[in-house]
């Protein structure tokens, strides 16, 4: 079955009813009876060829048009969101010469189904044989490319970078790499490797510490009084505080959180001490203005989260605040007992009540901890002022984030043995090919996400402990190609249950964007001879009205149809113009789409001149404005200078820097019409033909170079 036409009955696009032929068998066309009544007519597609398009799709189709001419909105309304309500009709093709009928042109109920007689009636000629279209069997994939949250209404089956706007960019690429790796990793990457050899890989993921600046730590807190400069101010309003609590229950508690405070240093002060650490520091003469020196992986990612874990240590001061000495972590002998102290640290500085607790509070007791920050806030709502809930969650949010970090750390050794220095970095290498590689990244990039959470109201820019790469340094077009792939490839793996479609319409709305002219020479050839091979992983059910239940289609895999919205020319030479919907703005700005029969289009194998005339609408010449400017600017002084000659006969006199200029101008042209007519026009200001002879000369050199290669 195939998408044949759409009658796209009001939209706000256009004045009038439009009308959308794909290429099919036929060519449709609507023709109203009356007010409520529509008749469908259609005739022989002289240009349609069954299997034109290779094994495994039906058809493949083009919209195109002035920038602006509403082609996402086309693709809106053939895609069936379940927030479109375009007032439509859908005609489908059967490979048994079946026609189906799709009528969207009635009112819809709250729930959104269609209320019972309040649509157009839509009729075929006596004796066609057609049906009520259902969607069990035709499943529409949007696939876009572009990042844009007003996208989010386009549903579609696919894990699209705009499905979810409220994502971060780098959740997004974490996703996109997750789908690419776990696509490289299939065998069947590797069966359109061999069909297509140019076709973008890569064999390692590269992880690396990230290159982090002492200077971007410091400034933040350079201004402020933020950890303790004013330790005196600090120690008056603690003991001033405990007076007025009268807290004196364990002495020796009180006496040690004041030497805390002497003893405690700024964020800044503790910053440097954290970078000194003998294990830590970085003792590299050309480096010393980075956290580290990229010669030991693990040691490198500690330092990172421990440079991070200073600047995140603020709080806001209660009656409830304790103090922590800071010579507690400086002493630590090793990186979990740092994160601990650490989280000591982020605890008691928000509850001293939780000093009893100190020998539970570790990243390893998970468990424990959680029941007694659970228990502590259960018996009442406020403890000196400050709400319970609020401890609570505050607490609750540094315990995730530990955890999150000691994930992250562990995954980091146990991934050890594949750490190796390169070019001066220690870099992490994941082999793509490896069998675990869909679970480990999902588990990296899921703990990963959860850090950058954590980290996420640090205030500095930079909240990356670490670079993720591939080992290949591919280009934007490169890595577009690799997610379209990927895409696709991940819906194969997904338990939707319109995997088992026999049809899928796949809608790329630019999915050539970016891509390399060679590529997209290349585009629509790789996608006929490769989609097939993806989707051939899935296998089609149908309904069996008998049984009540779905059984295995006849078909091995299911059947492939493709729109695409282009602006590209090399991407349009491969389709007919009857596989084409040209769209165009009328001169009140409306969309109109133009008939392919009556407004003959060049498409197929034609150059790209003449489909950006014809199939584009570029008006006013096929150059940059730029370069017209220019040669309209020199045909403009020639004229002039033609004039003045006329006018003023032997007295006529040019200046020399005038001609230079010109001339200059004239031998960059490189259309050579263009250039020897202004070189002509040049010389008879002059009575000379030197110009002209210069550039025929350079013309015949050139020839002759050509001709001699051959």
């Amino acid at each position: 079955m195939r998408l044949a036409a759409v009658y796209i009955n009001d939209h706000f696009l256009f004045d009038q009813p439009q009308i959308l032929n794909f290429g099919g068998r036929f060519i449709y066309e609507f023709e109203s009876i009356d007010d409520r009544t529509i008749v469908v007519i259609f005739k022989e597609n002289a240009s349609f060829m069954e299997g034109f398009w290779g094994t495994g799709i039906s058809s493949l189709s083009a919209v195109v048009g002035a920038n602006g001419a509403g082609k996402t909105s086309i693709l809106k309304v053939i895609n069936k969101g379940y927030q479109e309500f375009t007032k439509s009709i859908f005609i489908y093709e059967g490979m048994d010469g079946h026609f189906f009928l799709d009528n969207r042109t009635g009112d819809r109920n709250e729930s959104g189904q269609f209320i019972e007689g309040t649509g157009l009636r839509v009729y075929f000629a006596p004796g066609i044989k057609y049906s009520k279209y259902k969607p069990d069997g035709f499943t529409e994939l949007y696939f876009s490319p572009i990042f844009d949250p007003k996208i989010e209404d386009f549903f579609s089956h696919l894990g699209l970078n705009s499905s979810h706007p409220e994502k971060i960019l780098d959740e997004i690429f974490m996703e996109n790499i997750r789908k690419d790796v776990i696509f490289l990793n299939a065998d069947i990457s590797k069966t359109i490797k061999q069909a297509y050899a140019d076709f973008p890989t890569y064999e390692n993921l590269h992880i690396i510490p990230k290159k982090l600046y002492k200077r971007d730590f410091r400034k933040v807190y350079n201004d402020t009084n933020l950890g303790n400069p004013k330790k005196n101010e600090t120690l008056v309003d603690t003991i001033e505080r405990d007076l007025r609590v009268k807290n004196y229950t364990n002495t020796e508690s009180l006496l040690n959180s004041y030497l805390d405070i002497l003893k405690s240093s700024n964020i800044v002060d503790a910053l440097n001490e954290i970078w000194d650490i003998p294990s830590y520091r970085n003792n590299s003469e050309h480096d010393q203005h980075l956290v580290h020196s990229s010669g030991d992986f693990i040691k490198d990612i500690e330092i990172n989260i421990l440079s991070f874990l200073v600047i995140n240590d603020t709080f806001a001061i209660t009656d409830l605040t304790g103090s922590f000495n800071f010579e507690r972590i400086l002493n630590s002998k090793s990186f979990d007992e740092l994160l601990n102290q650490f989280l000591v640290k982020y605890i008691v500085q928000i509850d001293k009540n939780f000093y009893r607790y100190e020998d539970k509070i570790r990243i390893d007791n998970y468990t424990e901890l959680v029941d007694i920050v659970m228990k502590e806030y259960g018996q009442f709502v406020q403890l000196s002022g400050v709400k319970t809930e609020s401890l609570k969650s505050n607490i609750m949010h540094h315990i995730n984030g530990f955890m999150a970090l000691k994930s992250l750390h562990d995954i980091f050794v146990a991934l050890s043995d594949d750490i190796v220095f390169e070019n001066g970095r220690s870099i992490l290498k994941i082999d793509v090919n490896r069998e675990d590689i869909e679970d480990l990244t999902k588990a990296l990039f899921d703990v990963y996400s959860k850090v950058r959470e954590y980290f996420s109201n640090i205030p500095i820019a930079l909240k990356d402990i670490i670079d993720i790469e591939s080992n290949k340094n591919l280009s934007y077009g490169e890595k577009s190609i690799l997610n379209l792939y990927s895409t696709f490839h991940d819906f194969t793996l997904t338990n939707n249950h319109v995997r088992e479609s026999e049809n899928f319409l796949l809608i790329l709305d630019e999915a050539d964007l970016g891509y390399h002219p060679i590529w997209k020479r290349k585009f629509i050839n790789t996608l006929c001879e490769t989609l097939p091979i993806i989707f051939a992983q899935l296998k089609p059910y149908v309904w069996d009205s008998v049984v009540k239940r779905k059984k295995p289609s006849d078909n091995e895999s299911p059947i492939l149809q493709i729109v695409i919205a282009t602006h590209d020319p090399l991407t349009l030479s491969d389709f007919p113009s009857s596989n084409i919907i040209y769209l165009k703005k009328d001169s009140n700005r409306k969309t109109v789409i133009l008939n392919s029969e009556i407004d003959t289009k060049k498409s197929f194998g034609a150059n790209i001149t003449d489909l950006l005339a014809d199939s584009f609408f570029v008006e006013d010449g096929l150059i940059g404005d730029f370069a017209r400017k220019k040669i309209e600017q020199t045909i403009m002084w020639l004229n002039e200078q033609k004039k003045k000659k006329e006018e003023l006969g032997s007295s006529y006199i040019i200046k020399q820097g005038e001609i230079e200029h010109q001339q200059s101008i004239i031998k960059i042209i490189d259309e050579p019409v263009i250039k020897i007519k202004l070189a002509e026009m040049l010389d008879e200001l002059n009575d000379q033909t030197d110009v002209q002879k210069e550039i025929i000369q350079r013309e015949i050199d050139l020839l002759n170079e050509k001709l001699g290669k051959l």
